[in-house]
C-alpha cells in the first residue's frame, strides 16, 4: 500500500505524520505542474460545480481571477463547458498573455458586477475582498480553485445572507 499527495499544502500537512506506508509527493514532479495544474484542476473544479449545483455554464458569464497555469485551465474548461469567459489578472505579463490567448481581459472590480460565476485561481489572499463582494450581483456563485483558503474574504461572505 502507498499514498499519493498532489498538493504542496497536503505534503506540508503530512510532514509530521508517519502513516506506516510510503506517501509519494506528486507536487514535486514536473509533469504535475505542466499537465495537472494546467489541464486537470480546471476540469475537476467545474465537474464539482456541476455536481454540487446541478447547473451548467452554458451562456453564463464566468469571471476567472488569475491567469497562471491553474487559471489558464479554469478558463479553457469554462469555455469548453459553454461559459462566456472573462479573465482578471493583475500581473501585466499574464494580462498580456491572456489577451494574446484570446480571452476578454477585464478589471476584477468592474467585471464582478456582471459575473454569474467567479472562480479564483491566484494563490493569493483576500483576492475577492469586501469591495468585490459588495459589487457582486445577487446569486453569484464564487469558487476558490486556488490553493489558499483565504482567496475569498470568507468572514465577510458569511454575513451576506443578512446583508442582502
Amino acid at each position: 500500500m502507498a499514498g499519493l499527495e498532489a498538493t504542496g499544502s497536503g505534503v506540508n500537512r503530512l510532514g509530521d505524520i508517519q502513516p506506516g506506508y510510503p506517501i509519494f509527493n506528486w507536487d514535486d514532479l514536473p509533469v504535475k505542474e505542466g499537465l495537472h495544474n494546467r489541464h486537470m484542476v480546471g476540469l475537476t473544479a467545474w465537474h464539482t460545480f456541476f455536481q454540487t449545483t446541478h447547473l451548467t455554464l452554458h451562456e453564463k458569464k464566468v469571471l476567472v481571477i488569475g491567469y497562471g497555469l491553474v487559471g489558464q485551465g479554469v478558463a479553457a474548461a469554462a469555455k469548453a463547458f459553454g461559459g462566456q469567459v472573462m479573465v482578471a489578472e493583475i500581473d501585466p505579463a499574464r494580462r498580456l498573455q491572456a489577451a494574446y490567448d484570446g480571452w476578454h481581459v477585464v478589471d476584477l472590480q468592474e467585471a464582478i458586477a456582471s459575473a454569474d460565476v467567479v472562480a479564483t485561481a491566484t494563490g493569493g489572499k483576500n483576492v475577492v475582498n469586501r469591495q468585490a463582494l459588495d459589487r457582486a450581483k445577487a446569486g453569484v456563485f464564487i469558487l476558490n480553485v486556488g490553493h489558499v483558503a483565504e482567496e475569498i474574504d470568507g468572514e465577510y461572505l458569511r454575513q451576506y445572507p443578512r446583508k442582502r
